[in-house]
C-alpha cells in the first residue's frame, strides 16, 4: 500500500513555501543629500522646505534645523556635536512611509565621530519629525567588539542642557518662502 499524505501537511507546505519564496518587506529609512547651502535633498515635498545651516569654525557652533514652516535653533549644548573631525560628514535619512503609530515621519542627522571600517559609527544622531519640527530623540552610538559592533542609547536632553537651552530646543514659526533664512 502507498502512504498517502495528510491533505492539511501538504497545505502547510505549500503555504510556508509560498511565504519563504517572498522578497523581505523590511522597512528602510532613504538617505538624503546635504547641499553644500545646507538644503535637504530628497525629502518628501509635503514636508519641505527642510535645510540644516552649520557655522561655527574654532569656536561655539551655531545650528538652525529648517522642517517646513519650523525651525529650530539648536542650542550650545546640542550645536556641539556638528563639530566633526575632518574626515567625517554628516548623514541624513528618514522615512514618512512607515507605521505612524510607532514613529512619526522622522529626519535622523547622524554626527559621526569615528566610523569603523565596518560602517559601525561613534558618535551621536538626532531624530526630527517631520510633521511639527520638533527633536524627538538625541541618541549616543559607540563602537565595540573592535568597530563590530555598536551600543546606543538614548541621551535626555536635560541631562546635557540647561533648562534655558531646552527652551530654546522647541520650534518657532517661520514663512515657508523663508528657505535659507536663520
Amino acid at each position: 500500500m502507498i502512504p498517502t499524505r495528510h491533505p492539511a501537511a501538504i497545505v502547510v507546505a505549500v503555504l510556508a513555501a509560498s511565504l519563504l519564496s517572498q522578497p523581505s518587506i523590511a522597512h528602510q529609512d532613504r538617505v538624503f543629500e546635504l547641499l553644500p547651502n545646507g538644503a535637504v535633498v530628497g525629502i518628501d515635498p509635503k514636508y519641505e522646505p527642510v535645510s540644516i545651516l552649520v557655522a561655527g569654525d574654532g569656536g561655539q557652533m551655531e545650528v538652525s534645523v529648517r522642517i517646513g514652516t519650523r525651525r529650530t535653533d539648536l542650542p550650545p549644548c546640542v550645536a556641539r556635536y556638528f563639530r566633526l573631525p575632518t574626515a567625517q560628514r554628516i548623514h541624513l535619512s528618514g522615512s514618512w512611509w512607515h507605521d505612524f503609530s510607532l514613529l512619526p515621519p522622522y529626519l535622523q542627522i547622524e554626527l559621526p565621530q569615528r566610523v569603523s571600517e565596518l560602517d559601525v559609527m561613534d558618535g551621536i544622531s538626532l531624530l526630527f519629525n517631520l510633521q511639527t519640527g520638533e527633536l524627538i530623540e538625541i541618541e549616543k552610538h559607540e563602537i565595540t567588539g573592535e568597530g563590530r559592533g555598536e551600543i546606543s542609547e538614548v541621551v535626555l536632553p536635560g541631562s546635557i542642557c540647561s533648562p534655558a537651552e531646552l527652551k530654546s530646543l522647541r520650534p518657532v514659526p517661520v514663512p515657508r518662502a523663508a528657505f535659507g533664512d536663520r
